[in-house]
């Protein structure tokens, strides 16, 4: 029921905010876009799933993989700090070292509710979880429309990803509570989940790659706003 209700809106404010913004908006933001798919894989790393699939999830299960996420996205967050300039001079693209910083730095922020995701999955939760991420779409939508309409361009499709973000992982906390604690870090835990996940993590990343290759070699050599 939530999906029959979430898919029409989304739909409807994606079709609002494409009239108020121009096809090289969309363009600008390909690339950002390609690098953060491929980075929120390697930051999951399979290790999500591989939290659902234990049958007794402790604390210490959940505070491990949430340090992990979060530092492999901030070293993904300071690595696409330093390329960033050098793929905007790389595609000739205006601004979209900003539009890189800006979107990675989304993916840190998501990379907090990954655990929290995981618990209410477990808990069959899965209508609250569709109504918290289309509630932070709304409210992000609102913010790229009014962005639009003011002219900011792809920055305000990177704001989207942004405010949806911050958004969507400060409704799971509110919701599931979980406070992860640095003292019940354990990598034997760490390798645990990673010889569960990491068969995800290698289909994951075959995907996303033969998936978005085109779109950087296309983007490149023809131009990424055509």
């Amino acid at each position: 029921v939530m999906n029959l209700i979430a898919a029409p809106v989304r739909f409807g404010l994606n079709l609002f905010l494409a009239s108020c913004l121009m096809p090289k908006d969309y363009g600008a933001m390909v690339i950002p876009g390609v690098i953060v798919g491929i980075a929120m894989i390697l930051v999951d790393s399979g290790f999500k799933a591989s939290l659902i699939q234990k049958s007794t999830l402790k604390a210490a299960h959940c505070s491990t993989i949430f340090y992990v996420n979060l530092l492999v996205s901030s070293v993904l967050f300071l690595l696409f700090l330093l390329l960033a300039f050098p793929l905007e001079y790389f595609f000739g693209i205006e601004h979209l070292s900003q539009l890189i910083i800006i979107t990675s730095l989304s993916l840190v922020i998501r990379s907090l509710s990954m655990v929290s995701e995981a618990r209410m999955q477990i808990k069959g939760k899965y209508g609250l979880l569709i109504f918290i991420e289309m509630i932070s779409y709304v409210i992000a939508y609102f913010v790229a429309i009014y962005m639009a309409k003011n002219s900011y361009g792809a920055m305000s499709i990177a704001f989207l990803a942004l405010v949806s973000a911050i958004f969507y992982s400060t409704g799971l906390f509110v919701v599931d509570r979980f406070i992860p604690k640095v003292k019940l870090v354990s990598k034997k835990l760490f390798w645990l989940h990673w010889r569960m996940g990491k068969s995800l993590l290698g289909q994951g990343l075959l995907e996303a790659v033969s998936d978005k290759f085109d779109e950087v070699v296309l983007g490149k050599f023809i131009g990424v706003y055509k």
